[in-house]
């Protein structure tokens, strides 16, 4: 069963905050599209929310906002 945006947004942002502590080199490069692809191939459930839209970009949204504050 897909997750609710919010609940997805708090997963996704949790799972990058572990995977940043474990590849800190990476986590810059491309934007944060490494992260993307790692959540695509190892943990896909956290991008089973419903979205109008390019997941890509709502998922690089979430981290944009985290960086800022």
């Amino acid at each position: 069963m897909a997750m609710k945006k919010e609940e997805s947004r708090r997963a996704v942002l949790s799972e990058y905050d572990r995977w940043v502590k474990k590849h800190p080199n990476q986590a810059s490069m491309m934007g944060g599209f490494l992260f993307f692809r790692y959540l695509q191939e190892e943990k896909s459930d956290l991008l089973e929310f419903r979205a109008t839209g390019n997941k890509w970009q709502i998922v690089h949204g979430w981290i944009r906002d985290r960086l800022k504050d």
